[in-house]
């Protein structure tokens, strides 16, 4: 799989994606993407990572893939620098998006510095508390899986770094 930075406008805190030796959850290497989030920043106070299955598809996964009644998972690193300020914490959620960009986002989980957080997601037509649902969603129709890095609502901090990626699946 192919992992991409997402580069809508307002949507630019994550500046590069690569593979990593250095850091990982299970077996020998992880996703590293590098960071630039800065609150209240109307380009950088999110970004997103993701693949897309309809042009990089896992060894035997045809897209579009079937996540209804699935529960996606992933995991997540992140230096103490990346969890914001205590009363507005930076955080994540895992997304998917269907054939016609009709996109999921699941429910958002607090930046817990220097622990492997894990994101999890049942993408269906009811968004879960904190997340988002398009009316039109498919959850039967997978083409994209990511997760986003955003800023507390309330935040003022600025994190310039890496986070990692590890053990996405389904």
């Amino acid at each position: 799989m192919e992992w991409q930075v997402q580069e809508f406008r307002d949507s630019q805190a994550c500046v590069r994606v690569k593979h990593s030796e250095n850091i990982y959850r299970s077996d020998r290497g992880c996703l590293e993407v590098e960071m630039d989030l800065i609150a209240g920043d109307a380009n950088r106070s999110k970004g997103e990572v993701f693949v897309d299955l309809s042009q990089s598809p896992p060894a035997g996964v045809k897209s579009p893939i079937n996540l209804l009644r699935h529960t996606l998972t992933a995991y997540v690193l992140a230096p103490r620098a990346a969890g914001g300020e205590w009363a507005s914490p930076n955080g994540f959620q895992l997304f998917v998006k269907d054939v016609g960009d009709n996109a999921y986002y699941g429910q958002w989980k607090n930046c817990i510095p220097e622990q492997w957080i894990r994101l999890s997601a049942e993408p269906g037509r009811v968004a879960p508390p904190g997340g988002y649902a398009d009316p039109a969603f498919d959850p039967s129709r997978i083409k994209i899986i990511g997760i986003k890095m955003g800023c507390g609502d309330q935040s003022r901090a600025r994190f310039k770094g890496s986070i990692y990626i590890d053990d996405v699946d389904w």
